[in-house]
């Protein structure tokens, strides 16, 4: 059934194809997202919050928990919690991730259509926090085969 209804089995690709320039270090990563959790703090202290510049939302149980303390995500890269896991989701580094710092490789082109890669977001998920990474978030993106929607659903 997977077969008949998509291109292809899953697979994985080498993350260091898709870096136009050197990928930033994991100590690079951290330092910065502490950066950005310290920053939007100032900025919701001085009542000056961009939203787009600073934003580092903490998620709990697939959720954005405003009462989470976002550098619990990075603790939890040391000693994860099982039950209570919480991960930092669709933030930006906007100086060590720029627009244009990262491509589609070539061998991920063979299956899917590259194309918008600005809004670079980054995820910063501790052990036993399960992430879907997608390809295009809303329906329009999607190119299928009317008759192949049609024939899946007939199957389920």
């Amino acid at each position: 059934m997977w077969l008949e209804s998509t291109t292809t089995y899953p697979r994985i690709f080498d993350s260091d194809q898709c870096w136009v320039s050197k990928r930033p270090s994991s100590e690079d990563m951290i330092f910065d997202t502490l950066d950005l959790i310290a920053s939007r703090k100032l900025a919701e202290k001085e009542n000056r919050v961009d939203d787009y510049q600073e934003y580092c939302p903490a998620f709990r149980n697939g959720a954005i928990d405003p009462d989470i303390d976002p550098r619990t995500a990075i603790a939890q890269l040391y000693e994860p919690n099982k039950t209570h896991c919480v991960a930092l989701i669709g933030y930006r580094l906007l100086d060590l991730l720029p627009d244009g710092s990262v491509k589609v490789p070539g061998a991920l082109s063979t299956y899917v259509e590259p194309h918008d890669e600005t809004n670079l977001q980054a995820l910063l998920t501790p052990k036993f926090w399960v992430t879907d990474l997608h390809i295009g978030t809303f329906l329009k993106n999607l190119r299928v085969d009317p008759n192949l929607i049609a024939k899946f659903s007939r199957q389920l």
